[in-house]
């Protein structure tokens, strides 16, 4: 696989992870900041939205740190052998792919999270879904940031882009009783 086929491969997996992050984020977003006794509540749709925001969350970081900057990096003809993650995402910043690297490694620290939550912990597990969805916002941001780049910069042909665009989630926090 060439280098812009594996960054057009990471930029469609990244971008569907992306959408299924706003689509589930959106199903929750009556409910943006959830009390535990409020997730203990949830019925079967809502917990279904809970687990798919959880696994797409991973997946998108995942998907960013392991693939897309890698292969941006690689197409940018940086050396990448040595690179931490952490020092990939610093890179991502530095050619102007993320506006804001501490906040996105931040963002991948909390992925872990979901992953080691009991599903009768219900406190743990709202609390855990609340910071998904502050995450969540911020995710679709430097999704959003990484494709503005791939096109200036024009790191793919056109015709590969098509049917790509911005992924858009607007959370308001509502207070609750």
């Amino acid at each position: 696989e060439s280098a812009v086929e594996s960054l057009h491969s990471a930029l469609t997996d990244a971008r569907q992870a992306a959408a299924d992050v706003a689509t589930a984020a959106g199903v929750l977003a009556p409910d943006y900041v959830v009390s535990s006794g409020e997730y203990a509540a949830f019925g079967t749709d809502k917990l279904f939205a809970v687990d798919t925001l959880f696994l797409r969350y991973m997946s998108l970081v995942s998907v960013m740190q392991n693939r897309l900057f890698r292969s941006i990096a690689v197409v940018e003809q940086e050396e990448v052998d040595r690179l931490s993650r952490r020092d990939l995402t610093e890179l991502m910043a530095k050619l102007g792919a993320l506006t804001d690297a501490t906040r996105f490694s931040e963002s991948a620290i909390a992925r872990n999270g979901p992953a080691h939550t009991y599903l009768s912990n219900v406190q743990n597990r709202a609390d855990r879904l609340n910071k998904a969805l502050r995450n969540a916002e911020f995710l679709l941001q430097a999704f959003n940031e990484t494709l503005d780049f791939v096109v200036r910069r024009r790191l793919l042909p056109v015709q590969a882009l098509t049917g790509f665009g911005p992924i858009h989630l607007s959370l308001q926090i509502a207070p609750h009783s």
